[in-house]
């Protein structure tokens, strides 16, 4: 979906739901929090072991990203709305979000199915260094609070 039309969701919702803002606000730095624990876990992995892959994970994903209504949503409770989309045509398979500087979204707050699925790499490295169990523990609680992000994002569309 994309993000244009994300974000005319997001604004109905907001304008047809004003209290269900808080709640968001609350899931979102929640999933901060989150993806936070999970950067620090990937620093002393990640930048080597990507900087070395010929097959980037974010060269095989949707145009614009893995957003769901409920990771924009979350998105948008912290951020504006991301505008750093590449201007030249992309890449085909590649997110519009990454520029050769790696992702240009906020380190805090990607879309969840960027920050769940590793490649059998990174899994091996968090494995050696004891990080894969607290790595699966996060992507669990990442798992709850989207599924309550799912509820209170739909909730509206059953009344």
């Amino acid at each position: 979906m994309g993000i244009e039309i994300l974000e005319k969701k997001f604004q109905s919702y907001s304008l047809q739901h004003p209290l269900h803002l808080l709640q968001l606000r609350e899931f979102a730095q929640q999933i901060a929090e989150l993806q936070q624990k999970m950067r620090r876990l990937f620093a002393p992995v990640a930048p080597e072991l990507c900087a070395a892959c010929t097959t980037k994970c974010c060269s095989g994903m949707p145009i614009e990203g893995w957003f769901t209504a409920e990771d924009y949503f979350a998105y948008r409770m912290l951020y504006d709305m991301p505008a750093a989309l590449k201007a030249e045509a992309p890449i085909w398979g590649s997110c519009s979000f990454l520029h050769p500087d790696g992702c240009s979204l906020p380190e805090d707050m990607r879309p969840l199915a960027c920050v769940k699925v590793n490649c059998p790499a990174l899994n091996r490295e968090l494995e050696e260094r004891g990080g894969i169990e607290e790595f699966k523990r996060l992507c669990a609680a990442l798992d709850d609070i989207q599924t309550k992000l799912w509820e209170l994002v739909t909730a509206h569309e059953e009344q």
